[in-house]
């Protein structure tokens, strides 16, 4: 078996070159879990209408879950590195190249 700090790259990799396929799975699996927990809620007595609410306070901050998720597949580091460098080399396109003031509206 490979060590685990390899095989997480590995994982970390996979993700990259398949994250339209794991934000599927993500937005899937937490719709599975909202449900659930939506379904739990009316069997204890909530009205239909209740449900859904009570099940989305419970469960939390989905974006916060999304971004966790996401952390754990990615390089959090190279991709914020990478768009540091992306917007600065923007930046200097936009001074570089004249144009008028409205053409940047």
């Amino acid at each position: 078996m490979l060590p685990e700090s390899i095989n997480g790259l590995r994982l970390r990799i996979k993700a990259l070159l398949r994250r339209r396929q794991l934000e599927r799975d993500l937005a899937d699996e937490l719709e599975f879990h909202l449900a659930m927990r939506e379904q739990k809620l009316a069997e204890s007595g909530l009205s239909a209408e209740e449900a859904p609410h009570a099940a989305r306070r419970q469960f939390g901050n989905a974006t916060s879950a999304k971004e966790t998720s996401r952390e754990l597949w990615t390089f959090p580091f190279a991709e914020t590195l990478w768009q540091d460098i992306f917007a600065h080399q923007s930046v200097r396109v936009v001074i570089c190249v004249p144009c008028s003031p409205t053409s940047l509206l």
